[in-house]
Parts: structure tokens; C-alpha cells; sequence
């Protein structure tokens, strides 16, 4: 099968982690012939370069929605001929719609990967390239109760994890004393250091907590 994937960039994110380790995990089969497309430089997850996939780095110059992506993704996918177009992002979903309208080639999207309460109805947003997706994937179904796809052709899939990434961590002692950790509890919120994730009301939670029982260590790692 060959897979054109497309997504803004390559940064530090849970979105990102899981396309590269899908990406990992589709180049195992040598059948698959995948090629990835980046509108930033920006690429956290080094281990992409050791996969099975040819990278385009179609970056955006000036303009935060560049018009000429449109032209340089069709191009990518019309020499590539992909069977399916895999678009992550509200952008690159949208830059993918003339490839996919007009190349009729299948296209997966997994631009939702979040849940917010309320949801932006913009013209340049789901509204428009929901219509032209022939597969709509959520990593939760608070995600599809969100932004309300069509049932039809929607479904979510949890996010997976990779113990080989936690095969040898350093021994609880070390840690402990690096961060001068002395109380008998620790507590770790593990997020990113954004206003989406709500450090706030853990915080908050935190101090409450410490009035109670303070031999507790609070952690916030992004």
C-alpha cells in the first residue's frame, strides 16, 4: 500500500508521537511505501529519519496560511499516486482537498485530537474538509462528541504506548535525589506546559492537598 501522510511539523506533541509511531510501526511490512509531508523544519522525533519514508519539506514562507502549499502537496501527491492520503491537522487537511478531489484518492483524517468545549466554526476549520474526508479518526470518543463528524464514516482509536520507551529507567533513589524529593508520597502531572492541559487546577489541587498532609511532592513535568 502506499500512504502519503501530511502534517504541519514534527514538534514536540502527542499528535506527532503517534504518526511517527505509526509510521514505525507500517514500515516493518516492506509492502507499505509511505512518504511524509512537513510544512515546518521543526522534526523533535529524530527517530523518523531511520524509517521507511521519503520526507517533502514544503515550508510555508510569510504567510502563517501559505496559499502555494495547496500547489506543492497536490504535486507531491499526483507524482506519488498514494492510495490514501492520511492528513493530521486542521491545515494540512484543508491544503489536501484539490489532491484529493481531483487525483480521487482516498483520504483519512485524524485532525481531532482534542475535546474542547467549544469548538470554532470558521471557514477554515472542520466544517470544510470534514465533507471531503472519507475516514474521520478520534483518539477519544469525547473527541467526536466534540466536533460531531458524521457518524457514518467516524471512529476513534485509543492512543498506544510503547513500553520499549521505559526499558531502562534510571532507579527511583537517583531521581529522588536529583529533584531533592524527601516526602514519602510524589505526585506527577505529565503535560505539556499549555493552557489546554490545566496545570492551574492541579496546582490548585496541589496546595489544597499540602494543607492536609504535606508529605507529599508535587511534580509538573512537561
Amino acid at each position: 500500500m502506499k500512504i502519503l501522510f501530511f502534517i504541519e511539523g514534527l514538534g514536540s506533541g502527542g499528535k506527532e508521537r503517534r504518526l511517527v509511531e505509526l509510521i514505525k510501526g507500517l514500515s516493518k511490512d516492506k509492502s507499505n511505501i509511505m512518504e511524509l509531508v512537513l510544512i515546518k523544519k521543526d522534526v523533535h522525533y529524530k527517530d523518523i529519519f531511520s524509517a521507511n519514508i521519503k520526507i517533502h519539506f514544503s515550508v510555508r514562507k510569510g504567510l502563517k496560511k501559505d496559499p502555494r502549499i495547496f500547489y506543492k502537496f497536490f504535486k507531491v501527491a499526483r507524482n506519488f499516486k498514494p492510495d490514501i492520503i492520511h492528513v493530521w491537522g486542521n491545515m494540512p487537511a484543508i491544503y489536501a482537498i484539490p489532491a484529493k478531489v481531483i487525483l480521487k484518492i482516498p483520504m483519512v483524517n485524524n485532525q481531532i485530537t482534542d475535546a474542547p468545549l467549544k469548538v470554532s466554526n470558521s471557514i477554515l476549520s472542520h466544517k470544510l474538509h470534514f465533507p471531503f474526508s472519507d475516514r474521520i479518526i478520534s483518539n477519544s470518543r469525547a473527541g467526536l462528541k466534540a466536533y460531531n463528524p458524521p457518524g457514518v464514516k467516524s471512529n476513534f482509536i485509543y492512543n498506544g504506548f510503547d513500553f520499549k520507551r521505559i526499558e531502562n529507567l534510571e532507579d527511583n533513589d537517583v531521581i529522588r535525589d536529583r529533584f531533592l524529593i524527601k516526602t514519602k508520597y510524589v505526585v506527577a502531572m505529565v503535560a505539556s506546559f499549555s493552557e489546554n492541559k490545566d496545570y492551574t487546577t492541579y496546582i490548585r489541587a496541589a496546595i489544597d492537598l499540602l494543607k492536609q498532609n504535606r508529605e507529599i511532592t508535587f511534580l509538573c513535568v512537561g
